[in-house]
């Protein structure tokens, strides 16, 4: 109870703190990995006009502490990529480049590197030289995830580290993010109130990964990105119910200190789907069997649109704010995202005066650019 009351108490006074805070329009920032030109979508085709940042995903971290370019991406010694979004900004000067470290599949370097001064201090040179000889704007932060309050506390001298070297490198200001988890029940528990606020200092805003809330190692089908909590959710953990969602996510950050233009809501484009699902509530929060298989768990927004909807009935959770497909004949529940449900993100954004959204991956979109052209459009830009 007494956890609940600080909380609370924080979040009213870091509205208070922020209404009278300047606060420029909503950002639209899209990730784009560096396997893009290897799926026929190059950097060329995104819609840069539409984005206020592009993040370029991911450089990792090597077996000696340092930042380099996933081998992936390098051909003749340079990466393939940096080039096209280096064309790309040059045709749209408004356009603001950062690349990000780590990722899902490659953030287990961060632990050794945040341990001591010294291998924060060679780890955060080799990534600020990167920068400078690709000209990016920015670095943006993605470990997934500090699992201890130890780790947390190590994450925050590095991001000073990074702060203060940015700093140095002058004549502009180096932007500085961080992608965090977005499960309100598992934040409290690793991450120490005074590491948060501190990370309030150092960064330019911190995006919450609201999404993969829930995937197919869940007990029932259910809501990936959903926006609000549901009091129907069958989740046998009470903390799953009320705090896996985007709102949980937000407030988590904005009641430990952070102004509401540093918190960024992640949006996917992209779902996850379960099979051997009863044709009960249109199959969801119902149990499922086995799993469909990687490529068909979660498929992109892109093929949604081309293989799903043709063949599935769309469903709409008016409380959770979030989309579901579902087809009775072959028992498959997707939950993905969808024009209606980010109209509903972006209005939230605006009224709760957040620094924006975030997507992951924009290359995920559909042909037409819907998913994109609906933030864009909402957000106001």
């Amino acid at each position: 109870m007494k956890n609940l009351f600080r909380f609370t108490s924080s979040l009213i006074l870091s509205f208070s703190l922020s209404v009278s805070a300047a606060s420029s329009s909503p950002r639209l920032i899209g990730y784009y990995g560096y396997w893009g030109p290897k799926i026929d979508s190059p950097v060329s085709e995104i819609p840069a006009k539409q984005l206020t940042h592009l993040i370029y995903s991911f450089i990792v971290i090597s077996g000696q502490g340092e930042c380099v370019v996933n081998s992936e991406d390098m051909k003749d010694g340079k990466p393939l990529v940096f080039g096209q979004i280096k064309q790309t900004k040059q045709t749209n000067p408004k356009l603001i480049t950062l690349f990000s470290i780590g990722g899902g599949d490659s953030s287990e370097g961060f632990s050794s590197v945040v341990l001591t001064e010294k291998s924060r201090r060679k780890f955060v040179r080799s990534c600020v030289r990167l920068l400078q000889t690709y000209d990016f704007d920015g670095i943006d932060l993605d470990w997934e995830h500090p699992q201890s309050k130890s780790e947390w506390s190590n994450f925050v001298l590095l991001v000073r580290q990074f702060r203060q070297s940015l700093d140095r490198s002058k004549p502009k200001h180096f932007l500085l993010s961080f992608a965090s988890a977005g499960r309100g029940e598992f934040l409290p528990s690793v991450a120490p109130e005074n590491t948060v606020q501190e990370l309030g200092r150092y960064l330019d805003w911190i995006g919450v990964m609201a999404y993969d809330y829930h995937y197919q190692k869940s007990l029932y089908t259910n809501h990936h990105a959903r926006l609000k909590p549901s009091v129907v959710d069958p989740s046998p953990d009470p903390a799953v119910r009320f705090f896996s969602n985007g709102e949980a996510g937000i407030n988590f950050f904005l009641g430990y200190g952070l102004r509401p233009d540093q918190v960024v809501l992640g949006v996917p484009f992209y779902g996850h789907a379960w099979s051997g699902v009863d044709n009960i509530n249109h199959g969801l929060y119902q149990k499922h069997s086995v799993s469909t298989g990687q490529s068909f768990e979660i498929p992109t927004y892109h093929r949604i649109v081309s293989e799903w909807l043709p063949r599935f009935e769309r469903f709409w959770d008016a409380e959770a704010k979030a989309p579901w497909l579902y087809n009775s004949k072959t028992r498959v529940m997707l939950s993905y995202e969808d024009p209606e449900s980010l109209k509903a993100k972006a209005q939230y954004v605006l009224a709760k005066r957040l620094g924006g959204c975030l997507v992951w991956e924009i290359s995920q979109d559909d042909s037409k650019h819907t998913l994109l052209n609906t933030l864009w459009k909402e957000l106001g830009n």
